[in-house]
């Protein structure tokens, strides 16, 4: 199961107790607190275009897609995060 940025749920470690993915909390993931959001911005532009998810939008990967970065993570797995993303997202896209 994908979520709308490309994140691949299984993979994550807060899925399945914390989170039952992003489509089922509808971009209310238990994170979006943290950082001060009642929604993922993602979601909620994905949403808003009706997209299904970012592999729709022609501006993939867009400003927002690249800014939202987990701090946890360094710059190098960061851009390499986005480079699985895209390529998962216009993988489901085929």
């Amino acid at each position: 199961m994908l979520s709308v940025c490309g994140l691949a749920c299984n993979e994550c470690y807060a899925f399945g107790d914390t989170c039952p993915g992003c489509q089922r909390v509808e971009g209310k993931p238990f994170w979006v607190a943290e950082y001060g959001a009642d929604a993922c911005e993602l979601y909620k532009c994905c949403n808003g275009r009706k997209y299904q998810d970012c592999g729709e939008c022609p501006s993939l990967p867009c400003e927002a897609f690249v800014r939202l970065k987990d701090p946890k993570l360094s710059d190098e797995e960061h851009a390499g995060g986005i480079k699985a993303r895209v390529q998962r997202l216009k993988a489901n896209r085929a």
